[in-house]
């Protein structure tokens, strides 16, 4: 490579190779100190390298290399520079009392913890006997880190280090220890050093019972958050963690909460919105309605009946494929170029649907339907008709047509009888033509653009004229779960909203 030679030559006494040799393969010295013994030797047996050879070879950067090796030749040292300031001097008895809350777990003292680590001690009850900050606490663990490591790298580990070793590996690792022999043999140094690496490269054995710390956040999850003196109606992760400080005296972040609820299956979800009922009948009403349902005879027909609208004859949204980048828009305010109002009846036994266009939402209206049904199916014995409990649908005035129109049937000779049977308040899952009517908005209105009401009136009745063609052809009862006698017999299964089911 072209360029002059370092400045500073390597030259080394064999006792320094082998000390270097030693240091540069060691798994137990801070590594930086391993990576610079491994420039000093390269330097040294390689003199015709330049720095960036060297820095290649190691992984680092050329200014370290030149640092080093400038720092070697006036010090033979690795290890850094004496910072400014003076340490803290502590004592055995303030070493003793930091050192043993790190050697066992944090819940013997109260905590909802399953590991410690610096911030967690300091602010513990040994720090407020002992007067440690954060940061003293943290060196003074390093330090006796750091001592336990060198004794272990020279085999001068004691009964009291073996016993540490095995805590420490069987705390960080999650690795079950129960069938050792003795705790002072229990580990040996180059067993406990491979089981730790061992443990770094598979994942640690989890318990089958829940954490402490998990149970904590369990348990605060089941009150409002005004409990704990936090303004909000319902919980996030930041507001759980100040809650988990405020009642144990310790800081979790919004990470490690969301950790330890994932863990026990804990999930975000939105809260369901579902009809409730106030018809005081419900349960019978519902009993009639399943009843007359399932005791059809042949020449029986039971129709579900509903209105739709008014439908404004406009642009309207809906989902359609766009390229990549663009979005489909629709104006929020536009001149309408009409409406319709959609009166239909869907037969639950051959799943037909009849269908005509009105003004309004009334009485007349719903006459008029039950007089085209009782026409189209004159050859039937009995029409059941059941809607939603809409003001025009139960009215004086249609109850009192309907008994003077079966009255008048019956004395004219043979005719379909005409059976009410109402849904009760907020039941409209029940009415299966709601799905109906949902599909065929979905097929012909929903991104739709007419321009008049003709040709949006032609549109939905070809939808209506092409399914009735394949229920014929296909034929099919009417709704789902509706027809199951066994699924009605829970109440609880009447979810509101999840009217394609039924």
């Amino acid at each position: 490579m072209p360029g002059p030679l370092p400045k500073y030559a390597i030259t080394l006494t064999a006792e320094q190779v082998a000390r270097l040799t030693q240091l540069s393969t060691s798994y137990s010295a801070p590594y930086a100190e391993v990576l610079r013994a491994r420039m000093i030797l390269l330097a040294y047996q390689h003199p015709d390298w330049r720095n960036a050879e060297i820095a290649r070879e190691v992984a680092c950067a050329v200014a370290t290399v030149q640092r080093w090796r400038r720092r070697w030749q006036s010090t033979d040292s690795l290890h850094d520079a004496p910072r400014t300031g003076r340490r803290h001097a502590f004592t055995p008895r303030a070493r003793a009392q930091t050192m043993a809350p790190a050697c066992s777990p944090p819940h013997e003292d109260g905590k909802p913890l399953e590991r410690g680590s610096d911030e967690k001690l300091a602010t513990g009850a040994v720090a407020q006997q002992i007067g440690l900050s954060l940061s003293e606490k943290g060196n003074l663990c390093r330090e006796a880190g750091e001592a336990l490591i060198e004794r272990l790298a020279s085999n001068a580990l004691t009964a009291d280090d073996r016993c540490l070793l095995a805590k420490l590996i069987t705390r960080h690792f999650s690795q079950i220890l129960e069938d050792a022999p003795e705790r002072e043999t229990l580990l040996t140094p180059t067993a406990g050093v491979a089981q730790a690496k061992r443990a770094k490269h598979k994942k640690a054995m989890r318990s089958e019972a829940v954490r402490p710390a998990t149970k904590a956040l369990i348990e605060i999850l089941h009150h409002k958050p005004h409990v704990y003196g936090i303004n909000r109606s319902n919980w996030s992760y930041q507001s759980l963690a100040d809650a988990y400080e405020k009642q144990y005296s310790q800081r979790m972040s919004t990470a490690t909460v969301r950790r330890l609820l994932q863990e026990v299956g804990y999930r975000w979800k939105k809260s369901r919105k579902v009809l409730t009922s106030p018809d005081l009948h419900y349960r019978e009403t519902v009993e009639l309605v399943l009843s007359t349902l399932q005791s059809l005879q042949v020449d029986e027909l039971f129709f579900f009946i509903d209105e739709l609208g008014p439908l404004q004859v406009k642009r309207h949204g809906g989902r359609c494929y766009t390229p990549k980048g663009e979005m489909p828009t629709h104006p929020q305010i536009q001149p309408s170029k009409g409406s319709i109002t959609l009166y239909g009846a869907l037969s639950a036994t051959t799943n037909q649907v009849t269908w005509f266009y009105g003004e309004t939402k009334d009485t007349t209206a719903m006459i008029d339907l039950v007089e085209i049904l009782f026409n189209q199916y004159h050859d039937k014995s009995r029409l059941s008709i059941t809607w939603d409990a809409a003001s025009w649908h139960r009215s004086h005035e249609l109850v009192a047509w309907v008994d003077d129109f079966n009255a008048r049937n019956k004395a004219h000779g043979p005719a379909p009888h005409i059976d009410l049977v109402p849904l009760p308040s907020s039941a409209q899952f029940l009415d299966v033509i709601e799905a109906v009517f949902s599909g065929m908005k979905r097929a012909v209105i929903h991104y739709s653009d007419y321009q008049s009401e003709e040709a949006m009136k032609s549109a939905i009745s070809r939808h209506f004229q092409e399914r009735n063609a394949f229920f014929k052809h296909n034929p099919r009862r009417a709704g789902k779960k509706i027809w199951q006698v066994d699924f009605f017999e829970d109440y609880n299964n009447l979810r509101a909203g999840n009217y394609r089911e039924w």
